[in-house]
């Protein structure tokens, strides 16, 4: 009995790329709750000329290192 699981006429780079939006998005929803809990989605919202990392680490009294975090997002 054969199955039918639809046509197969994507490219191998589209599958791939596709492959990988499902594998990344678990992180990608991490990354971003991390930025709601620590207030950088607020700040960065709320600025109007936006910021540097090391201002965004000293509004929240955050290590630098976790302010890049946001820069290596967007």
């Amino acid at each position: 009995m054969a199955l039918n699981f639809g046509s197969d006429e994507k490219r191998a780079v589209q599958a791939k790329y596709d492959a990988q939006k499902i594998a990344f998005a678990p992180i990608m929803f991490q990354a971003a709750l991390a930025l709601r809990n620590l207030g950088i989605l607020e700040l960065v919202k709320n600025s109007e000329e936006g910021l540097t990392m090391e201002e965004v680490a000293g509004n929240l009294n955050l290590p630098l290192y976790a302010s890049r975090f946001y820069w290596k997002l967007v």
